[in-house]
């Protein structure tokens, strides 16, 4: 049974645990391709589908992998030397990924980024987190690679 807390008793609650966190540098956002669902893009298994369906097609001898996820799809194009291949089949299958207009939960994720509250974690295949942010002059840097990683 629900039993109020009295008003005279000190709540934060969860947003404000939230916050407190972002204050302290203990904050950590992490998100996947869901987040970009409402800009129109493909989740991951969706895309994943997609990609395994055109690259069965086009390469001969693609291997076994679990068309639902799409590290799985990618570590068989590697497996194959089709790497590149499956980069161009992303961009062809799905060309808005680099253009589709950030959501309200992009520009939240990239304000809080560039306000250094706390390390965001994604992993989207688009780049609408870092075009999420209205300000000309800062922009957010993604790591992609490990050399990127050295870097930070």
């Amino acid at each position: 049974m629900y039993e109020p807390i009295a008003l005279s008793v000190p709540s934060i609650g969860a947003a404000g645990e939230l916050a407190q966190a972002a204050l302290n540098g203990r904050l950590t956002l992490c998100a996947g391709a869901g987040v970009s669902l409402e800009s129109g893009l493909p989740d991951g298994g969706t895309m994943a589908a997609e990609i395994h369906r055109r690259l069965i097609e086009s390469v001969a001898g693609f291997p076994d992998c679990d068309p639902t996820q799409l590290l799985s799809v990618a570590d068989a194009a590697e497996f194959v030397g089709e790497l590149a291949r499956l980069q161009d089949e992303i961009l062809a299958a799905f060309p808005t990924l680099r253009t589709a207009p950030p959501s309200f939960a992009h520009q939240a994720l990239a304000v809080l980024a560039l306000e250094g509250a706390g390390n965001i974690a994604i992993t989207n295949y688009d780049t609408c987190v870092e075009r999420g942010s209205s300000s000309a002059t800062e922009r957010i840097d993604a790591i992609v690679t490990d050399e990127d990683r050295a870097g930070f």
